[in-house]
């Protein structure tokens, strides 16, 4: 494919690392157009749309709706959320079996199900698909709502995992993690500043490091 050759490449595959890169929420080229690669190899050429924490709507552990495939009308357990792909696996629904190469064995895996259009969130109440949305109570809290029957939906254990499956309440601090309050203090915005101090040279003030050698050279146009 010709793109390929002057496009960023993204690949859509659960190989390292790749697996991780397609669970992130917080996408920083939203505008970038990628030459997208497929699992089974089919390239295509678009931007990808992350899924923000405040839109997402399916979480891992999530019982959800199938409505494609070979596994349609079954209920399932998400497995995993594919944030970047949008895309989900249910836990031993729409799987494929391959073999070997000598064919001496076979493996089962899933595959992941779009979570536009192809799984729906089940309505606790009715045990029936339902479209939902995000709704406040009269208490300020944020829930998910069934948007046919009104009923709330709650959200499962393992939706307040984040993109690198690390768990915020079991988590333990160590003497090598950087403290937060450090770690969000905005020491220089490129953006908003009017001054000509970049990064070295403010790093250099900060610790009063004596750096002749980050004086700008002179620039000549011919």
């Amino acid at each position: 494919m010709r793109e390929e050759k002057f496009l960023p490449v993204w690949h859509f595959s659960d190989k390292p690392p790749w697996n991780t890169a397609n669970r992130l929420s917080e996408f920083p080229y939203q505008n970038t157009i990628w030459c997208v690669i497929h699992p089974d190899g089919h390239k295509d050429v678009r931007k990808l749309q992350p899924m923000l924490p405040e839109n997402q709507l399916i979480f891992k552990g999530d019982r959800v709706f199938i409505l494609v495939g070979p596994d349609k009308g079954r209920i399932g357990i998400v497995s995993s959320v594919l944030k970047i792909r949008r895309m989900v696996y249910v836990d031993g629904l729409n799987y494929r079996i391959t073999t070997s190469r000598n064919y001496c064995s076979l493996k089962r895996s899933e595959d992941p199900l779009c979570v536009d259009s192809q799984v729906a969130l089940v309505d606790p109440s009715n045990n029936e698909p339902c479209k939902c949305s995000w709704r406040y109570t009269k208490d300020g809290i944020r829930v998910r709502v069934s948007l046919q029957t009104g009923h709330v939906i709650p959200l499962p254990a393992a939706a307040r995992y984040l993109d690198d499956l690390t768990d915020p309440k079991t988590a333990v601090v160590s003497s090598g993690d950087t403290n937060e309050s450090f770690v969000s203090n905005i020491t220089l915005n490129y953006i908003h500043s009017t001054s000509d101090v970049h990064f070295e040279k403010s790093l250099s003030q900060h610790l009063n490091l004596k750096c002749d050698y980050l004086k700008p050279a002179f620039t000549y146009w011919y």
